[in-house]
């Protein structure tokens, strides 16, 4: 049986360190920053100093194109190994279409050896299936295999955020004008949830960051599968995600909640003071 090489996109908010610890690799989604654009991996600024760029800078992202996928996919199939792609969302990005179309071409020369991975999730929701497809792979299943247990979110995924502002999210075409006005319009804070195709629309609309947080919690508890951990992901607002933590543990106090910082490439979407709440449904 070849070796099995697991790619992910960087949108995963999954740390160099921590991809070099599972064996796995990043393919990075880069972003740009007045003008410049920068590779996530390398970026020349922390995520501290970024994150408060996203206030007053021009942000945008590039999806990794068709032919840089062919490459990528190529270098690891001329060494005998086969490939298994996570990607960002499909209801997210062109991301996902761009590597299923290199996968095809190369599959015709390989004989079927990448598969691609639609969790219709992003972020540190992209972990559970980057951890399941290793503890698969160590168990010996083909990539196929691992492909039907995970693909369109196969392990349950769910997700929430809130954000500062919605005009982020619309400005990248991740929530349509009508949505962002209303959610702008009141100057409430949203929460933001993940639809069944991986796109994003808007759950609520309250009053008040903290009971927004709150209510997250709530829709988690209601619903989640303890045999996995809770991923809460942020950028510059530590404190709020101490805040749903500890709302969290008062309800439960043996749930396994990690945190995680939002990556350059996401974050230009969701701008800063962004909390995200991502968990596994029973």
């Amino acid at each position: 049986m070849n070796k099995i090489t697991i790619l992910v996109d960087s949108t995963s908010s999954l740390r160099k360190e921590d991809a070099l610890k599972l064996g796995v690799e990043i393919v990075p989604t880069t972003f740009i920053l007045d003008g410049v654009e920068h590779n996530p991996i390398e970026a020349p600024f922390t995520l501290d100093e970024f994150y408060e760029k996203l206030y007053s800078s021009k942000v945008g992202t590039a999806c990794i194109n068709t032919y840089t996928f062919l490459e990528i996919f190529k270098s690891y199939l001329e060494k005998g190994e086969d490939v298994i792609y996570i990607s960002l969302s499909s209801g997210l990005s062109a991301t996902y279409s761009n590597a299923v179309n290199a996968a095809n071409e190369l599959n015709e020369e390989f004989s079927n050896k990448v598969v691609v991975i639609d969790p219709l999730t992003g972020g540190a929701g992209m972990h559970f299936a980057v951890n399941e497809a290793i503890k698969l792979v160590s168990e010996g299943k083909t990539i196929d295999e691992i492909k039907n247990a995970l693909d369109k979110n196969g392990l349950k995924v769910k997700s929430y955020f809130t954000i500062g502002s919605l005009e982020h999210l619309y400005k990248g075409g991740r929530l349509n004008k009508f949505e962002a006005a209303i959610g702008n319009a009141l100057k409430a804070k949203p929460i933001v949830k993940a639809s069944h195709e991986g796109k994003l629309k808007i759950h609520a609309i309250h009053l008040g960051k903290r009971r927004t947080i709150k209510e997250m919690g709530d829709l988690l508890l209601k619903d989640v599968n303890t045999d996995y951990p809770i991923q809460i992901s942020y950028t510059n607002n530590e404190d709020e995600a101490n805040f749903l933590k500890a709302k969290l543990l008062e309800e439960n106090d043996k749930l396994n909640i990690i945190f995680t910082r939002i990556d350059y490439t996401l974050a230009c979407h969701c701008g800063p003071e962004t909390i995200a709440l991502f968990y596994v449904k029973k």
